[in-house]
């Protein structure tokens, strides 16, 4: 038998959904697919719950699949000429992803580790059971992980996917509980009696808390031990079933006893239920391993750096600060001390590691980023490996192998997909289980392994061969443990600072990352990161010894041609307005009945619920925003607004119908058109406009100011869900009422309310795109007339009010950009040939992917015409725009820009952005003034913000 240092299982998750996305191990994510079976049950039965899942979901293959990483954008052109002196400290899968992506783009990263071998907790055993190999870290691979799926088909490494063989398994798993059988059925009835407190803490303590972010709730349950609730809440506490079976759950996730660790860790992976059934557990979609074992990674990202600018058997003793502002850094190697000096340093190692082995008091770090090196919690994980005759389980008992209950945790099958007679089961534990499997005779833990084993798996502990091998990071010098987690009220001290850079000095790892912290994607994620914030800084400057602080400067003059309000390139800016929009009388004696029908909130529900924005660069000599829609339930005026940036006030322009209540299905005397959303003098409801709207020209069918286009109406009331007539209104006169347009109606079938339209200059027509629909209207502006083309390739699908569509004339393309709601749930950008539109839409995959938002249902964004760049926002990563650069090929370049500004606008931003759920199609481009304006809500500021260089 052998013992060997290494840690525990990954089971890898992505972005920014909790619940699945965070979860690691089998237990846990079986029990977070059981809740979900709870929730979407809606308290039926377990077959039943387990039937109206399987409804709701549509997997999405090969995410990765013909995507390459495209990391060298038009910026970046001269980096090969740029001296920059950059030391990556860790030759782990953070590490040599940064180091990757930096050669890439030009740049020559050395790469220094402590250890005598590169991986970090990425080991492939192929020696202890010949023949065959196990991972002694990092393993599974989910579909939702972008980032190492793109990078391993990159890299040329292909992933397998191991779901097959679930279609033939014989039922679900049993679990020991106090040494009896707790059947996933009987786990299912009793999450429902937690799925109500945990959907409550979840809504009072939305995902991420950080330490800039909390409300009142999330920092009780930061301070909470997971112990502690499970106490509270489970009925009959944690001497329970369900309480016993949620300890072991948590204890093996993260490494730690319940007792260490905050409650939030049970409300993220609990509370949001967002991919499908879990991992290894029963879902063929969301389970992948590296062919051939997960050190393929390792070994290509090395070959792709070079043996000579990797240097193991180096760990850094201490790290410091220059006046310069390079660092210096100080290597233990077995030939003595180095010296090295960095202008920028990647420290892709642990915390733990970090605060036991480095002296980096004199590196300049604040106060907040050295609480968080020397605090982080790393938890404690022992993979037992067992080896058997041949794969007993499967071949006589038709079982996967998966196991769980107490005390051995969690059990399951590597070599499923391994050539060979021999089968091996991996035994996952984790907190003092852990520790007490690292001690004593090697031979008893596997004599008493094999014994509660013959409890679900009859026979299978006369099948062992006697060969094992035992996995254990604690003890490794330069890990300090298996992964990280939070421990009670260390959110709330620096939860999402882990990664924020110091000067040029940057951090990488499973333990940086918001949302797939202790996983393979996590490193590979974080890496990314790094390698980008570094790539910014040398484009924009940065060469070997950087330039002094500049002292602050007064704001410029305006540009000439520009309005004084326009901030500098790269900046955003909190607009001082002549009024906001609440003060706008919203009706003549209030005849839309905004009071009456929302309890005197005035008109925030046309702003606040649905509506649309769009850009009219015709209105006045700086153009205006003009906003049309909201409406929510039972609301159905039809207000027009705009937003002059000539004034930089808000006004109503039209003459609104009164509308009737649209709680019923149908009005008295025929005053309502249901089947068109109009009332009956051909006004249109309302109710959603998403975006759904577009400018005519002047000279193409439009007014001399430019007249508004309502392509469509949609979700106009209950039981209307179709879409009818075009709606137009002339801007130049702002007294009229709306006109129908078109002389007949865009696909009158009844489909999903939601879609989205854009204006084609070249062929002066609009092009109409609805969810979940695989067919694309034309509207002929001059002819008035809709043509309906069915699309061989659709989007899928979308999330509700999400979908956003833009004609990009450069390319003759039309742009469209959506949350998928489809595993993996992620930000879509699709194109749109106009030339052939029956061939229907391309996916486009992006090199940085932009996280999906767990609050809005709304994505913001429009293109830079001045650059050609595609800009979004997301409630999912609120300090932050990306920027989309539209390509040539189906890969396009992404890169995150914080938010720069004053220290007060950047705040501003961030809580509007961070508050609003539906307002984010109103972040348009405004050609004529050079930047965005951004209209979140009628009681927040408007801000500008002006892209990088334009």
């Amino acid at each position: 038998m052998t013992r060997s240092i290494a840690r525990r299982r990954y089971a890898v998750s992505r972005p920014n959904v909790p619940s699945a996305a965070m979860v690691h191990t089998p237990l846990l994510r079986k029990i977070v697919w059981l809740n979900e079976l709870a929730c979407a049950g809606e308290g039926a039965d377990f077959d039943a719950a387990r039937t109206e899942l399987a409804s709701r979901r549509r997997f999405i293959q090969g995410v990765a699949a013909g995507t390459g990483l495209a990391v060298t954008p038009v910026w970046l052109t001269a980096l090969a000429q740029t001296p920059s002196r950059i030391v990556i400290v860790g030759a782990g899968l953070a590490g040599l992803t940064c180091a990757y992506l930096l050669r890439k783009a030009g740049l020559k990263p050395v790469v220094y580790d402590g250890a005598k071998r590169l991986g970090g907790r990425c080991v492939t055993n192929r020696t202890a059971f010949p023949g065959q190999h196990v991972e002694e870290g990092g393993e599974f691979i989910e579909a939702r992980h972008t980032a190492i799926r793109v990078l391993a088909n990159d890299l040329g490494v292909p992933l397998r996917d191991e779901g097959s063989d679930f279609d033939l398994a014989r039922g679900d798993p049993v679990y020991l509980i106090n040494d009896a059988p707790y059947t996933a059925a009987a786990v299912y009835q009793d999450l429902l009696a937690i799925r109500n407190q945990v959907m409550s803490d979840l809504a009072a303590a939305p995902f991420p808390t950080r330490w800039d972010k909390s409300t009142p709730r999330a920092q009780t349950l930061d301070n909470m031990s997971v112990a502690q609730w499970i106490q509270q809440y489970v009925p009959g506490g944690a001497a329970s079933r369900l309480g016993r079976l949620l300890t072991v759950a948590y204890v093996n996730e993260f490494g730690a006893e319940t007792n260490k660790q905050s409650a939030l860790n049970l409300v993220y992976t609990l509370g949001t239920a967002g991919g499908g059934p879990p991992g290894p557990l029963g879902d063929k979609n969301r389970r992948y391993r590296v062919s051939g074992g997960a050190d393929r990674l390792i070994g290509e990202l090395a070959k792709r750096q070079g043996s000579a600018d990797i240097h193991l058997n180096h760990g850094l003793t201490r790290l410091a600060r220059n006046a310069d502002g390079t660092y210096a850094l100080r290597f233990s190697t077995p030939g003595g001390t180095q010296n090295v000096t960095a202008d920028h340093v990647v420290l892709a190692l642990s915390f733990a590691a970090l605060r036991s082995h480095v002296d980096y008091s004199a590196a300049g770090f604040d106060q907040r980023k050295q609480m968080a090196i020397g605090k982080q919690a790393m938890g404690e994980h022992a993979l037992l490996h067992v080896q058997f005759k041949e794969r007993y389980w499967w071949n006589v008992l038709r079982r996967t192998g998966l196991g769980y209950g107490e005390p051995y945790q969690a059990v399951w099958s590597p070599t499923r997909g391994q050539v060979g007679t021999p089968g091996i089961l991996t035994n996952s534990v984790g907190g003092l289980r852990a520790r007490q499997l690292n001690a004593g005779p090697l031979a008893d833990h596997v004599k008493q392994l094999l014994e509660y084993l013959d409890r679900t798996l009859p026979g299978v502990k006369n099948m062992a061969t006697g060969t094992a091998l035992l996995s254990y990071w604690v003890n490794h010098t330069w890990t300090r443990g298996s992964r990280s987690y939070y421990a009670p009220g260390d959110r709330l001290l620096f939860g999402g600072y882990e990664g924020v850079p110091q000067g040029r000095a940057h951090f990488c790892g499973e333990h940086t990352s918001v949302v797939t912290p202790g996983t393979m994607n996590g490193a590979v994620e974080t890496g990314m990161r790094c390698a980008e914030e570094i790539l910014q800084d040398v484009a924009e400057g940065g060469g070997t010894v950087p330039p002094p602080e500049p002292e602050p400067e007064p704001e410029p003059q305006p540009e000439p041609g520009l309005p004084s309000w326009v901030p500098l390139p790269g900046r955003v800016k909190r607009l001082v307005t002549a009024n906001t929009f609440a003060a706008v009388d919203p009706c003549p004696s209030d005849t839309c009945t905004y009071n009456a029908t929302y309890n005197g909130i005035g008109n925030d529900m046309v702003l606040r619920s649905f509506s649309g924005g769009i850009y009219n660069p015709y209105y006045s000599n700086y153009g205006a925003i003009v906003i049309h829609g909201g409406g929510h339930g039972n609301y159905g005026g039809n207000e027009t607004y705009v937003f002059d940036l000539d004034t930089l006030a808000f006004k109503r322009l039209d003459n609104p119908t009164d509308h009737p209540s649209l709680t019923v299905k149908s009005v008295p005397g025929n005053l309502w058109n249901l089947q068109y959303c109009e009332y009956i003098d051909g006004q249109p409801a309302s109710s959603h406009s998403f975006d759904n709207l577009a400018i005519i020209p002047p000279g193409k069918g439009g007014g001399t100011r430019g007249s508004l286009l309502r392509a469509v109406s949609m979700a106009c009331g209950k039981e209307s869900r179709s879409t009818g007539y075009s709606h137009i209104f002339d801007l130049a006169q702002p007294a009229q009422r709306w006109k129908r347009f078109s002389v007949n109606a865009y696909n009158g079938n009844k489909v999903p309310p939601t879609g989205a339209c854009a204006y084609d200059s070249k062929r002066n027509c609009v092009w109409q795109f609805v969810h979940g629909n695989a067919i694309v209207g034309k509207l002929d502006v001059a002819a008035k007339t809709w043509t309906n083309y069915p699309m061989a390739q659709g989007m899928g699908d979308l999330r509700p009010d999400s979908l956003t569509a833009q004609y990009y004339a450069p390319r003759d393309i039309v742009v469209l950009w959506a949350y998928r709601r489809t595993t993996p749930k992620s930000t879509g950008v699709w194109v749109f040939n106009p030339n052939n539109p029956t061939a229907g839409v391309q996916r486009i995959t992006l090199t940085l992917p932009i996280p999906p938002s767990t609050t809005s249902e709304v994505i913001g964004g429009d293109i830079c015409t001045h650059n050609g760049r595609l800009y979004l926002i997301t409630p999912a990563d609120e300090d932050a725009v990306f920027e989309v650069t539209i390509g040539a090929t189906a890969t396009w370049t992404v890169r995150r820009l914080p938010w720069e500004g004053s220290a007060a606008d950047v705040s501003a931003i961030g809580s509007a952005i961070d508050l609003v759920v539906y307002t984010f199609k109103r972040f348009a481009y405004c050609s004529k003034a050079r930047c965005f304006v951004y209209i979140p809500a009628r009681n927040a500021p408007v801000f500008a913000f002006r892209p990088p260089g334009v």
